[in-house]
């Protein structure tokens, strides 16, 4: 084998430009602007939607007159994540989050945890969790490990958000290792102390929410009530 074939020859720092230049047509200086002006415009796009749901969301609420700057820092953090994001339902919940964070309905300590969170998340998770958290008192931890209180596995849950098994088990890995989601047989903190293959390793793993899950699903409430 010739080395020489496998590494690039001297002078490759000008070689290279000059055959994407060849290859793409304008300059490379050209393509950067159009995609510095395109990336800026939809991230501008994304949370322009953001905020007018915001408001809409806020005025639902009644809560025009209750809205109080954020600490900075918070502020930042969450513009920058949410302009990622243009997925409709997932836009819902950063407007949620903004709504009750800008209102005293969420602690900033929460909030700024949730935003970690939601930047982490697909459309897929948000629908599994957010069903999950319309079940009431069947999602909550058991006093008695014996007992399956809730009975949501693999296969009910992708049974009810109507979405194939295989894809339903990457989005709860995806919840799991967000610390959103544990399996009952387990116990709640055990099961979020230590990520392992045991976790859906069988269809028979009971999911539930865990209290950061709560935590979340409450930041980020779009619902009129408190």
């Amino acid at each position: 084998m010739n080395n020489d074939e496998n590494h690039p020859s001297e002078g490759w720092l000008t070689v290279v430009p000059d055959f994407v230049k060849k290859l793409v047509g304008p300059s490379i200086e050209q393509i950067g602007e159009i995609a510095g002006d395109w990336a800026r415009y939809w991230r501008m796009h994304n949370w322009t939607i953001i905020a007018e749901k915001t408001e809409k969301l806020l005025a639902k609420k009644g809560l025009q007159a209750a809205v109080s700057p954020i600490p900075p820092g918070l502020a930042f953090l969450t513009i920058q994540q949410a302009s990622f994001e243009d997925d409709p339902n997932l836009q819902d919940l950063w407007a949620g989050l903004l709504a009750n964070a800008m209102t005293g309905g969420s602690r900033h300590s929460v909030a700024k945890l949730a935003v970690r969170i939601l930047s982490e998340m697909e459309p897929l998770d948000a629908k599994i969790l957010l069903h999950l958290s319309k079940q009431g008192w069947m999602t909550a931890p058991s006093s008695n490990p014996e007992i399956m209180i809730g009975n949501f596995t693999l296969e009910k849950i992708s049974e009810d958000v109507g979405v194939d098994q295989s894809e339903v088990r990457v989005s709860l890995y995806n919840l799991f290792r967000l610390g959103l989601i544990a399996d009952e047989r387990k116990g709640t903190f055990d099961a979020l102390s230590v990520i392992t293959t045991r976790f859906l390793a069988t269809d028979q793993t009971n999911v539930i929410l865990t209290a950061l899950g709560h935590a979340f699903i409450e930041a980020c409430d779009t619902s009129e009530g408190r």
